[in-house]
């Protein structure tokens, strides 16, 4: 066990990353796997330790114990057990974040104790709650998911879900979900403690999206090349939009186009003039980044604010919006390519301005 204080007993001179695992053997051996990794780096890690009320975790204690002794660069810290009234949910996963929750009091006592604070605080998914506590501590704080980005995905993009419709995804039976970055799934298929939106493991789960977007970033036990098109959508916020990420209507000026690309936005189409009737079938036809909506070409006419709703819906909710999403992705990416050290557009200027810089003509003026 380590003294409590900013550094770790036998590392004095490292900076500190406090893990913050959830209950549970499972998500504790991935978090002591995730210290080991930062321990190799050089850094020292202190791994806290929260006990369910009702749960004798005593058998643990020789397993810790071993894990420090191969990794001197770790420690355990044991937070205070917590006491709460019994839930009305059956699910384990609310009592979770019930300990996490009611645990902040102690975890900011531990954050604050010693002379310097960590470098850094990395809290499990049903810890998400003390991402708060850190940001007012001035502790930068990140989430570790110890599962899949398909998983983390649904997960993010449960609020808005949540807002689409009124019904349990026990009501919803087979009715496909859909979520950016992964392929549709029944709702039966969501996981249990989701299934019904008024009991308080939904509730949790329903907050930890907020709490996310609040972190300095999360740490997913995965790969890109494994999951591209979920990694690639949470990190281009599809997974946690506002208003202004789940489409774009536009008339097409390039300027906007490019923003709508650096952004990884699928665009409707409504060109103007100028040259926008032109990008419009760029944007459709050979691109595949935009669909158009209808009536705009016609003389004397309007488009309709029911067409305006059906190509908002096709985009939003349909197989052909999510292909369209996707695609959108593989543009952002190229876009981000072509702009970095480098690429495409980068060599391209600079080998502009080496031209002026070796033509004589140049130089005189």
């Amino acid at each position: 066990m380590d003294d409590g204080l900013g550094t770790t007993a036998g590392t004095p001179h490292k900076k500190r990353v406090v893990l913050y695992p959830s209950p549970g053997m499972g998500h504790l051996v991935s978090m002591i796997e995730l210290g080991k990794l930062f321990a190799a780096r050089g850094l020292a890690v202190t791994i806290l330790i929260v006990e369910l009320p009702f749960v004798d975790t005593g058998a643990r204690g020789p397993f810790l114990a071993g894990v420090t002794a191969a990794n001197p660069a770790i420690s355990f810290h044991c937070l205070p057990r917590v006491r709460f009234p019994p839930l009305a949910s059956s699910h384990p996963e609310a009592v979770t974040y019930e300990v996490a929750r009611l645990s902040n009091p102690h975890l900011r006592d531990f954050l604050l104790a010693g002379d310097a604070r960590p470098a850094v605080l990395v809290v499990d998914f049903f810890c998400s709650v003390a991402l708060d506590l850190a940001a007012e501590l001035g502790v930068p704080g990140y989430c570790f998911f110890t599962s899949g980005a398909e998983a983390l995905a649904s997960f993010l993009y449960l609020p808005v879900l949540h807002e689409q419709s009124a019904a349990s995804f026990r009501e919803m039976g087979e009715e496909l979900v859909r979520v950016p970055g992964i392929s549709p799934f029944p709702a039966t298929h969501a996981l249990k403690p989701l299934q019904d939106r008024d009991d308080a493991a939904y509730r949790g789960f329903l907050q930890v999206s907020p709490d996310l977007c609040r972190s300095q970033g999360i740490i997913i036990n995965t790969f890109r090349s494994l999951e591209p098109r979920a990694v690639e959508a949470i990190g281009a916020g599809l997974c946690t939009p506002h208003g202004a990420v789940g489409g774009f209507v536009t008339h097409c000026g390039w300027n906007s186009v490019l923003e709508a690309v650096m952004a990884g936005v699928p665009m409707l189409a409504w060109p103007l003039y100028a040259e926008q009737r032109l990008n419009r079938v760029f944007l459709e036809k050979e691109l595949g980044l935009a669909a158009a909506v209808e009536g705009y070409d016609q003389e004397g006419e309007v488009v309709e604010a029911g067409e305006v709703e059906k190509k908002v819906r096709w985009l939003m909710e349909s197989d052909g919006g999510s292909v369209l999403r996707e695609r959108t992705l593989g543009a952002m990416r190229r876009a981000k390519e072509a702009l970095a050290a480098g690429g495409e557009s980068d060599v391209t200027l600079t080998k502009l301005v080496e031209g002026w810089m070796g033509d004589d003509k140049v130089q005189r003026q």
